[in-house]
């Protein structure tokens, strides 16, 4: 990776996202078929993510070429299991409360030395952590660099990265991102949410239940912006019911909140 030119890694990671989507009709055909199916939703969702994704790329591209001081941060093999190290040490909650071993402050402190740099004082450069975890293609690059981001705590520069983060299909991590999004309540993930409950991830292939579409649909719930609620009716509409279902339960609460509170 190290050999390689920003502008290479770049490419190399949009071609892979771009392969990605293009491959996800064929994990679902591999899939037994249930007795439901909402193509035209997935097929619509699936082409706005890739724009998304598309033109957060470009701007990523953008944001190197204007901001001269930028670097990205390659994570070494050390930092990595420096960061598992510290997973292993604590239990960190998205607003950055968290419950630690002893040892845990001692692993962090390895960590930023290794990185050369305080990760709760500079999280610009954690950003370009997250950033590095997107353009590697590595799904354990992925789960570090959100640790990382998650033992920071929330900071507005990582928003459109974790958004990017959540409609790749390549890394595992999916979950605890829309638990952060729930967290945070705020609406720039009302889209991503959107597509990602109708995304079938070939990692999570033993849900039937799909519970991180149920997750998405508790996230958009929490958001509560006339956009999300959108999002939550044609989600209630889908051809999946099991999806549909999830939604209309936010969707006939509120109801109930709205005649309570009017009563």
């Amino acid at each position: 990776m190290g050999l390689e030119s920003h502008q290479q890694r770049h490419n190399k990671a949009l071609h892979q996202t771009v392969t990605a989507h293009a491959h996800i009709d064929g994990v679902r055909k591999l899939r037994p078929a249930p007795d439901f199916t909402h193509k035209a939703c997935y097929r619509m969702s699936s082409f706005c993510g890739l724009i998304t994704l598309l033109c957060c790329g470009a701007r990523l591209e953008r944001k190197r070429k204007t901001e001269k001081s930028y670097k990205i941060i390659d994570m070494t093999e050390e930092q990595r299991e420096l960061v598992i190290r510290h997973i292993r040490a604590c239990t960190i909650h998205p607003d950055g409360k968290i419950h630690a071993t002893e040892n845990a402050d001692d692993v962090l402190e390895e960590l930023n030395k290794s990185l050369g740099f305080d990760i709760k004082e500079q999280p610009d450069k954690v950003a370009s952590v997250l950033e590095e975890a997107i353009l590697s293609h590595d799904a354990t690059d992925i789960e570090c660099a959100l640790h990382i981001a998650y033992r920071v705590g929330f900071r507005p520069v990582f928003m459109p990265l974790l958004i990017t983060m959540l409609e790749l299909t390549w890394h595992h991590s999916h979950e605890g991102i829309v638990g952060t999004f729930q967290y945070l309540k705020a609406p720039e993930p009302v889209e991503a949410l959107y597509r990602t409950a109708l995304v079938e991830h070939e990692y999570r292939a033993y849900d039937d239940f799909f519970g991180l579409a149920r997750r998405c649909t508790y996230a958009l719930a929490y958001i509560g912006t006339p956009e999300a609620y959108a999002k939550l009716h044609l989600l209630a509409n889908c051809d999946n019911p099991i999806i549909a279902a999830h939604a209309q339960e936010h969707i006939d609460y509120r109801k109930k909140e709205e005649l309570r509170k009017g009563a």
